[in-house]
């Protein structure tokens, strides 16, 4: 008899292995057996053992494929000794993934993630509180960093809102001005999502890519970051893209002989109404006095795809095939005399479950150097929400960024806490 996973003993054991052996970890559940024959079920305990060991090998080590290759797509127009050499993202780990709801709590992880183009390697670095200054970690590798944040407690920045905003944009400064002062020329990605309560000018009235500001400390830093792109990436805000689509449909018979070439040049004989999710990357406004350019990013794959109408709350109508059922319980579809498929309409109940639609993910260009197109720029930045070894499917973040959700499993300092409060206007 299984029992569903307790609230300690999992996580306190990754950190664990984490700490003590520099070992990361997935759980795969027992071998299962059918209820008839009571044999193992082996195909479905070597898939979740392969999957386990893919994200191991991937996540934990915070690998994406084709760097090199998706930065010399994008950016073909900038000369090759002017493209981005590294890619940084700039978070928070929270308990709770996503956007924050609510002021943010004292118990977080900064955490800088560094993807270099040309071999593909991830290192990490997080800054903490350590004898009441700020501390940052040195660079390491994705799995040795791991097992570095696993043995932190406590894990905060400061007491004080005050402090941890001062510190959050200290690191900040650090980050990215060494990586300048190294001509790495750097494409920055920050999770605005939590991190806007640490760093104002990620709001939406304060973000302008001519004047860069880190609180009273550090002003006008777009000048002291010459040669490095700055991006704002911001989660669980932006809206889905729907499209308003018909679907045309011709009568026909099974004596039919018109081909479907000249059946489109007729008028239809049914229009059905049918929305449609719009995937891809859209530009939402004009360049203005801020510089900054806001794109929206739509996943373009999803598990499955259903057939939809004006409205979830009322009957679709929807075309499905005649199929004809054979003595021997067999089934085959009807065509006509032109070899097309024969359908008929029918009423389709409303949809009441969630749709598995793309994650739309807000992509703000803001500081980039004279030869940049801020297109080509969120073009690459999209990109990077897919190619992952261990995973299929598009991601909500790009990478590295995405492999936050990995670091977040490993700190063990994290309280649970109700966030029933407001969210604070990023707007």
């Amino acid at each position: 008899h299984l029992k569903h996973d307790d609230r300690v003993n999992k996580p306190l054991t990754r950190q664990a292995l984490a700490a003590m052996a520099g070992s990361c970890v997935q759980f795969v559940l027992p071998i299962e057996k059918t209820q008839a024959t009571k044999l193992f079920k082996l195909e479905d305990f070597f898939h979740r053992v392969q999957a386990a060991l893919k994200d191991l090998l991937s996540a934990h080590s915070g690998r994406i494929d084709g760097v090199q290759e998706k930065v010399d797509k994008y950016l073909k127009e900038i000369p090759s000794e002017a493209r981005p050499k590294e890619i940084l993202a700039i978070t928070v780990v929270r308990k709770q993934r996503g956007r924050v709801r609510g002021r943010i709590e004292n118990t977080f992880l900064a955490v800088a993630m560094r993807l270099k183009v040309d071999t593909g390697k991830c290192e990490l670095c997080c800054a903490y509180e350590k004898g009441n200054t700020l501390t940052i970690s040195p660079w390491g590798s994705f799995s040795d960093a791991i097992a570095f944040i696993a043995q932190l407690s406590p894990v905060k920045l400061g007491d004080k809102n005050e402090v941890r905003k001062t510190r959050f944009m200290e690191f900040v400064k650090q980050i990215i001005s060494n990586s300048v002062d190294e001509g790495a020329q750097p494409l920055v990605m920050i999770d605005s999502s939590n991190c806007v309560q640490l760093w104002p000018w990620l709001k939406d009235v304060e973000i302008n890519a001519n004047q860069i500001d880190l609180g009273q400390q550090y002003q006008w830093m777009q000048d002291e970051w010459q040669g490095a792109r700055i991006v704002r990436i911001r989660q669980d805000l932006a809206p889905g893209i729907i499209d308003k689509k018909e679907r045309l449909l011709a009568e026909t018979s099974l004596e039919d002989t018109r081909s479907k070439e000249e059946l489109k040049k007729l008028p239809p004989t049914v229009k059905l109404p049918s929305a449609s999710s719009s995937t891809g990357l859209f530009r939402l406004s004009a360049t203005n006095q801020t510089e900054c350019v806001a794109y929206l990013s739509v996943g373009g794959k999803t598990l499955h795809q259903y057939l939809r109408g004006q409205s979830c709350y009322r009957p679709t109508q929807i075309n499905t095939p005649v199929i004809l059922k054979k003595d021997d319980d067999s089934r085959e579809k009807i065509f006509n005399q032109a070899g097309l498929e024969v359908h008929q309409l029918s009423e389709k109940p409303p949809f009441l479950d969630q749709w598995p639609t793309p994650n739309p993910l807000e992509i703000v260009v803001t500081l980039r150097q004279p030869q940049d197109d801020s297109d080509c720029l969120a073009s690459l930045v999209e990109s990077l929400r897919y190619s992952f070894g261990h995973y299929s499917e598009w991601t909500v973040l790009p990478a590295p960024l995405f492999f936050e959700r990995v670091v977040r499993d490993y700190i063990s300092e994290f309280a649970l806490e109700d966030e029933d409060t407001e969210a604070e206007s990023d707007l």
